[in-house]
């Protein structure tokens, strides 16, 4: 199933909830969370309590993009959210790994590997087996409002021959600079999940940005 998912970084925290509130009438299928420690990227964004808060109120699945050091020790914060779906950390970040995906696989949530764009793709390909998800960012993470760097969709078309090659119920979702003029570009490349920031919680019409966006994807999303 494809899906768009709103990235709640790109939000005004002034009205966040009246935002999610808004992207989900309007047919908005996941809410992002990108969490950021200000060591493993420069900015420091939120934690659990405000996942929680917008989570159990929003009434979609909601994924946590952890971008922090020793996502193995961090993950734990996060059980008992509700409408908990996928928890993404970098292996860049995690002294152990299988530890990572021992800790979210704990809290029930699904388990994503992220991949920034100065990834080494054959250490993210070994974890494939072990995961239910890969994020490709398109942009570096941290900071909302790049432009895509598009030589990051051959990683997702990658990543697509890999899981057909292996027989894996992968999902990929893809992360950063994400528009309805390059969305399908994106699913081209072999993309189950589009996450948007900027592209939906940026717009000053919220609703009116997912509806175009889903317009622009058709039947491709959330079939």
């Amino acid at each position: 199933m494809r899906a768009l998912s709103g990235s709640v970084l790109e939000a005004d925290f002034w009205d966040v909830g009246g935002a999610v509130s808004e992207a989900v009438s309007a047919g908005l299928h996941r809410l992002h969370f990108d969490v950021t420690d200000g060591t493993f990227v420069p900015r420091i964004s939120f934690g659990d309590r405000i996942v929680r808060s917008i989570a159990r109120r929003a009434g979609v699945p909601s994924d946590v993009h952890l971008m922090v050091e020793r996502p193995e020790l961090q993950a734990a914060h996060f059980g008992g959210v509700e409408n908990l779906g996928t928890i993404y950390f970098h292996v860049e970040a995690a002294e152990d790994p299988g530890a990572a995906i021992g800790a979210i696989r704990a809290l029930g949530a699904r388990v994503g590997v992220a991949i920034s764009p100065g990834s080494d793709l054959a250490v993210v390909e070994r974890l494939l087996g072990s995961v239910d998800a890969v994020l490709v960012m398109l942009v570096e993470p941290g900071a909302g409002g790049q432009r895509m760097i598009p030589g990051m969709l051959g990683r997702i078309r990658a990543l697509d021959g890999a899981r057909r090659r292996m027989g894996l119920d992968l999902e990929i979702a893809a992360d950063g600079g994400i528009r309805a003029e390059n969305a399908r570009d994106v699913l081209d490349a072999g993309a189950d999940v589009l996450v948007v920031g900027s592209g939906i919680f940026g717009q000053t019409d919220v609703a009116g940005a997912v509806r175009r966006l889903l317009a622009e994807l058709g039947s491709a999303v959330g079939r």
